[in-house]
């Protein structure tokens, strides 16, 4: 296999990578959704700041074991918890 053939299977790779991680986070936003109906029906904060800080320890510890930085994966799953907190307060406001 030459380089441009190898460059284009680590491409297609790459994408199926991609298609994987974007399901992942929709299964991950369909649960979070549910959690976010929960916590409005049972008038509980939207944000959970000790679960928050576990979360982030575990994610770091698995950075480590799969040899990433672990402030670059704490910083993509940060950006995905403020997401969630942010639908979980929108979904506080619109509860009666």
């Amino acid at each position: 296999m030459d380089q441009t053939d190898e460059l284009e299977a680590l491409r297609q790779q790459i994408d199926a990578v991609d298609e994987r991680f974007v399901e992942l986070l929709a299964e991950r936003f369909r649960i979070t959704r549910r959690v976010g109906r929960i916590k409005a029906d049972r008038g509980l904060p939207p944000q959970d700041a000790l679960r928050e800080s576990q979360i982030d320890a575990k994610i770091r510890r698995l950075a480590n074991e799969f040899d990433l930085d672990e402030g670059m994966v704490s910083d993509v799953l940060r950006a995905v918890i403020d997401r969630v907190v942010a639908e979980h307060k929108a979904a506080a406001v619109r509860r009666p």
